[in-house]
């Protein structure tokens, strides 16, 4: 055979082949065009029963028919790929929807209301009954963190009725602590939660008062009848040489005697308490009448008693000496003796 015609042979074989080669490529995806191209048959545009990949109605990766992807933005609607919507309708999620009424898309897409609330012209509008309170519909009669207003919060333990914060205690307890409490009679929350009587004190009638017959001095529960520092009348304090009687500050000794030591002493005439508590007298002195004196011959020269006739450091006069030799005090007078 010549050469030419075994060439000629072995084209047409490769070509028939290749023919052979797309039929059934296109059998196994849906029927083939003349083109090469998949067919816009029914077939196509098929439920997931007949597809084998999907709602091709509204899948965006096999819009239409198996492999066929939309581009980014767009969704898949009747088999379409779309990102425009008829007129009054936005494009949200991969559907065409009524942003005015959508409850999921209301005023933009994905800005979702409520469950107690309707979209209404694009804006979240709550139902009756209730109120908006940072884009949640609050029922302000009975919602313990926004009672009665929103942002109201009620204290901790506390429930909103009627829009009002009340108590879940007895009418006679307030919540203290989480606790029922009864602050008419409890020491440590008295007339209110965390105000403790002082002292010795006690709660009666939601008043820190004290027993009969004392009073409540600073904490302190105190007979101001017979206190020294609080004599009467809380803050009335006796002197030393007082003491506190059926609540008067009243002298502790008989006339003429004054209080020194704990004890009674009568300070006209005491040499250690003279004229006064703890004034001493020394140098030779005694107490009389209130005053530490020297004997009658004698005078008090620098703290001690001298007779100044013969005294030869004060001679007639308090530190008038007689220092010469061989002379002392006579009568007063400094005067030779002859040594």
């Amino acid at each position: 055979m010549p050469k030419s015609q075994s060439l000629a042979r072995f084209a047409l074989g490769a070509t028939t082949a290749f023919g052979l080669a797309i039929l059934v490529a296109g059998a196994a995806c849906g029927s083939v065009s003349s083109s090469g191209s998949p067919s816009s048959s029914k077939s196509d545009t098929s439920s997931d029963s007949d597809s084998g990949c999907g709602d091709v109605k509204s899948d965006p990766s096999n819009c239409g028919y198996c492999g066929h992807v939309c581009p980014d933005g767009a969704g898949c609607v009747g088999g379409v790929c779309q990102d425009s919507c008829s007129s009054g309708l936005t494009f949200c999620a991969g559907e065409c929807v009524d942003i005015q009424t959508d409850n999921n898309n209301c005023g933009s897409c994905s800005s979702a209301c409520d469950q107690t609330a309707t979209c209404v012209q694009g804006t979240c509008v709550c139902h009756q009954g209730s109120t908006n309170c940072d884009g949640s519909c609050i029922d302000l009669k009975g919602d313990p963190r926004n009672c009665g207003a929103c942002g109201l919060v009620c204290d901790m333990g506390y429930g909103c009725s009627a829009g009002r914060c009340v108590s879940p205690c007895a009418q006679d307890q307030m919540y203290c602590s989480g606790s029922c409490i009864s602050v008419q009679s409890d020491d440590s929350n008295c007339g209110a939660c965390k105000q403790a009587c002082p002292g010795t004190s006690h709660c009666v009638s939601g008043t820190c008062s004290c027993g009969s017959g004392f009073t409540l001095c600073g904490s302190t529960c105190i007979d101001v009848t017979s206190d020294d520092q609080n004599c009467g009348a809380c803050g009335t304090t006796c002197s030393a040489q007082d003491s506190c009687s059926a609540g008067k500050c009243r002298s502790r000794c008989p006339s003429g005697q004054s209080y020194c030591q704990g004890i009674c002493i009568n300070t006209e005439k005491n040499n250690w308490n003279c004229g006064d508590c703890g004034t001493v007298c020394s140098g030779g002195t005694s107490c009389h009448g209130g005053s530490c004196t020297c004997p009658s011959n004698q005078t008090l020269c620098s703290g001690a008693c001298s007779n100044l006739k013969t005294d030869h450091f004060n001679c007639g006069s308090c530190g008038n000496a007689c220092t010469k030799y061989g002379y002392s005090c006579q009568l007063g007078v400094c005067v030779w003796t002859g040594g």
